[in-house]
């Protein structure tokens, strides 16, 4: 997860969350971000039995979960800038 680390920086805002999976000594993702804190919950729960979490991130979403399936989110769109 990216997030602001610098002393005195705004935080950056919350875009996805993910889903985080304790292995070793530490928590790790795979670089799937979702919507709702509730997706990464779930999602969490079938990657494997070992302790897991949903962190935010500031990285955009790309990922749902749906009926219990993972699916490729589309990119949102982003209408084009029109210069006057």
């Amino acid at each position: 997860m990216s997030t602001s680390k610098q002393a005195g920086a705004a935080p950056l805002p919350t875009v996805s969350f993910v889903s985080e999976i304790f292995a070793g000594d530490r928590y790790t993702d795979d670089g799937i971000r979702f919507a709702t804190k509730a997706e990464a919950l779930a999602y969490g729960k079938t990657r494997a039995n070992a302790a897991y979490r949903a962190s935010a991130s500031d990285e955009p979403v790309n990922y749902r979960w749906t009926d219990g399936k993972l699916a490729q989110a589309e990119p949102a769109y982003v209408p084009p800038y029109v210069r006057y």
